[in-house]
């Protein structure tokens, strides 16, 4: 009984897998208000210093083998 069953099971999964894909595009989806926002004039990059950047700064000090929490 355990083949016939299996043969089952696998027509049973393979009807869900036709159906979702047949009527798929009708289920909801998620709103646009997940979206990220865009803006209509995008922000000019600021040009990046070395000078300053603590992140990058600290970055560096780790680089040269410097505790930067130590300060």
């Amino acid at each position: 009984a355990w083949p016939w069953l299996a043969v089952l099971g696998g027509l049973m999964v393979t009807g869900a897998g036709a159906a979702a894909a047949w009527h798929g595009s009708l289920w909801p989806a998620m709103s646009a208000r997940y979206d990220k926002p865009v803006a209509a004039d995008p922000p000019q990059q600021r040009e990046r210093t070395t000078e300053g950047d603590g992140a990058l700064e600290q970055w560096r000090a780790m680089d040269r083998g410097e505790d930067p929490t130590a300060r």
